[in-house]
């Protein structure tokens, strides 16, 4: 498949024999008999175990660190594998396989074994045709590409001066590549094996972003190593080591006449996926414009029927259980079956924010760009928010009702750092973006009911929430004391209507009732994420009162009042009552 230059003269030598199926046949004849006798040595071997994962050592400090590029072009100077299906299915490959090493810890002198931590690397696993090199060419095979994550594991090993107990290199030398400096190890199911011992308590992180492969290695290196025989080795291909070369791509070769020759491959390219089920207006108009081209995966019609019965169970398991649980279990449920429809091209991302932690853990997101659409402030946020109502409201037991476990928070936390851009309207979520907010304007709908002509009779205030702590409900029934006001809640506010002891009540069914029969609407909230009725207001011209929480940031026809503070949603209310 490709030429090696031979001679001084400038005479060139022949090229090489392409590959036979005779060949192969007997590679794999061979590596059938390897196979069998390393799972005999294997069922006898205590130190061949898998690892599992753990936080005691998630703060000890970093003893290693290997960067590696996903993209082969970007070192070698060509873009002719950029986007190709080999590339790609390397990468998901990748991604399946950091799920198995990342995060796992290991206890001073054991062994980590490469292939016992992963399993062998199958279709039905969801393994990828990816890159494999055997015999001078990069050829298509399940699982290929695996190398590039035990060449990481090798050299951060080095660094971090683990003992390398197995390890072999590749047959030939790619130039540019790990091998080329006597880093790389080579790894094929089963008895081509990376095997290193550890020297202290030792944890593995495994990352994976749009453009590289990070191995990191966390522990305190002893001053005595650990001992540990080291193998050194060549994979047993048949074919002996060959000289420094690029290597042919049965991709791109254009070597028709060889059977591995593989040209309808050529043409997959990457491509973007959106993956959202119901889009706020903002996002929906966005998407339309801007991302016209995306493939929609996670719509609710998309689901299948297995998931959907499995939400029905989940519902019925936890019936008892806090709302939260809950949620927070069909979400997770409901995101993994989105992030099934993934296919290995699918480079670029639109994520809702309410999937993105559980996208996240899954391993969806690794090796790919995303953008994060955002329905509200990180969760971490809106926990310090309900922390300072709770500070005001000490006896208030809603308001620790939403509490997100850590795991949850973390991830949602490391996903966000991680993505390209926070896409969204609150004014609050796009301060804490900083550089990577990406601001769409709230949408005003159109002005639809008139409101009434005004009547004679007290202020008529519309708070457009349940009546509770969180949404500043005290808050306003303490500042309307003394005032001559009425409140207008919806008819089901499931909140405490002794909340607004001594002021009249009016319940209403809709929000075009409310807004046609209020004077001003009030939301003195300490959370709010998605202000729609706040924003039918300000289209209308009606006045309102509300905090920096319900993100309304520069919209004009509002005034904002600190969460907390009576006195000055009281001098608001009667800023208001004053021009009636």
């Amino acid at each position: 498949m490709s030429t090696i230059d031979s001679s001084a003269s400038g005479s060139s030598a022949p090229p090489p024999a392409l590959p036979s199926r005779f060949g192969a046949l007997w590679f794999e004849f061979r590596a059938g008999g390897f196979k069998c006798l390393r799972f005999a040595r294997n069922l006898f071997d205590r130190t061949h175990r898998r690892h599992r994962a753990g936080s005691r050592l998630r703060e000890a400090p970093v003893i290693a660190e290997s960067i590696s590029t996903l993209w082969p072009g970007k070192d070698a100077g060509e873009n002719a594998l950029a986007e190709n299906t080999l590339v790609l299915g390397k990468i998901e490959n990748l991604r399946i396989a950091r799920r198995a090493f990342d995060g796992i810890e290991l206890s001073r002198g054991d062994v980590l074994s490469f292939w016992a931590q992963l399993g062998r690397p199958s279709r039905g696993r969801g393994f990828a045709i990816g890159r494999e090199l055997r015999e001078g060419c990069l050829i298509p095979s399940i699982g290929g590409g695996l190398c590039q994550l035990s060449n990481a594991l090798y050299d951060a090993a080095l660094k971090a001066g683990l003992g390398v107990v197995e390890r072999h290199a590749h047959s030939q030398i790619i130039p540019g590549s790990a091998a080329a400096r006597d880093r790389d190890a080579t790894v094929f199911w089963n008895y081509v094996d990376l095997r290193l011992r550890a020297p202290c308590d030792l944890r593995l992180e495994v990352t994976l972003d749009a453009e590289s492969l990070t191995v990191r290695m966390r522990g305190v290196v002893p001053a005595a190593p650990v001992s540990g025989r080291t193998i050194d080795a060549t994979l047993e291909s048949g074919i002996g080591a060959l000289p420094s070369q690029r290597p042919g791509d049965c991709v791109t070769c254009g070597q028709d006449e060889c059977f591995r020759n593989a040209p309808t491959l050529r043409d997959v390219q990457g491509k973007t996926a959106i993956l959202v089920q119901a889009p706020m207006p903002e996002h929906a108009q966005f998407l339309a414009t801007d991302v016209a081209q995306g493939e929609r995966i996670g719509a609710n019609a998309s689901l299948s029927m297995q998931v959907r019965q499995k939400i029905l169970a989940i519902e019925h398991r936890l019936w008892r259980s806090p709302p939260a649980r809950r949620a927070t279990a069909m979400a997770a449920l409901v995101a993994n079956a989105a992030a099934a429809g993934l296919r290995p091209e699918h480079l670029e991302l639109y994520v809702d924010q309410a999937w993105l932690p559980y996208l996240w853990r899954s391993g969806a997101l690794a090796g790919r760009r995303y953008h994060v659409l955002m329905r509200a402030l990180p969760m971490a946020c809106i926990h310090a928010q309900l922390d300072a109502a709770a500070a005001h409201h000490p006896d208030e037991a809603s308001l620790r009702d939403f509490r997100a476990d850590d795991d949850l928070l973390r991830a949602e936390r490391d996903a966000l750092d991680g993505a390209e851009r926070w896409i969204g309207a609150h004014a609050g979520m796009l301060d804490l973006a900083g550089a990577k907010a990406h601001p769409l304007p709230w949408r005003l709908p159109a002005r639809t009911v008139a409101n009434a002509e005004r009547r004679p009779g007290p202020m008529r205030i519309y708070f457009p929430a349940s009546s509770l702590m969180r949404k500043g409900a005290w808050e306003l029934s303490a500042a309307m004391s003394g005032l001559d006001a009425d409140i207008v809640l919806p008819m089901r506010d499931g909140g405490e209507p002794a909340r607004w002891k001594n002021i009249a009540l009016h319940r209403v069914d809709d929000v075009d009732s409310a807004l046609s029969l209020c004077d001003a609407v009030a939301l003195p909230a300490w959370v709010e994420h998605e202000p729609r009725v706040l924003i039918a207001a300000i289209a209308r011209g009606i006045p309102v009162i509300a905090t920096a929480a319900c993100g309304l940031g520069g919209l004009h026809g509002w005034s904002e009042v600190p969460a907390g503070d009576v006195d000055a949603l009281r001098v608001a209310l009667k800023r208001v009552e004053d021009t009636l």
